[in-house]
């Protein structure tokens, strides 16, 4: 069975009712296949700079979220201190200390798809 391509292709090569080649439709067709696919390599192109921006903009809500976290820790380790309870003030700051790991890795994270972009765009 033959593919679309295949039987445009077919189409277009017939001969007219004159006897000549009928170039004019392969040529058109041509054109038509390569508009269609510098349209799909835009949509392409610009799906992929949606997603880097999106994966960005995640990111610098994560960071945002793992701030606030982190000075909630901080709040609570304080308290806990002023409590009396200092083991739960301990256990507060290594969680604190894990947070501000994964924080750090959200920026760079933040770092290289900005990067990315930069070099994208150029």
């Amino acid at each position: 069975m033959k593919s679309t391509l295949e039987m445009k292709l077919n189409v277009s090569s017939t001969k007219s009712p004159s006897g000549n080649e009928s170039g004019l439709k392969l040529d058109t067709f041509k054109a038509d296949f390569d508009f269609n696919q510098q349209t799909l390599d835009f949509s392409s192109r610009e799906r992929k700079s949606m997603q880097r921006e999106r994966a960005t903009a995640n990111a610098r809500t994560r960071l945002m979220r793992l701030s606030e976290a982190a000075e909630s820790l901080q709040k609570r380790a304080a308290n806990s201190v002023l409590v009396g309870k200092e083991t739960e003030a301990r256990e507060l700051l290594v969680e604190k200390k894990k947070l501000m790991q994964a924080l750090e890795k959200s920026k760079n994270r933040i770092d290289v798809l900005d990067k990315l972009a930069i070099k994208i765009n150029e």
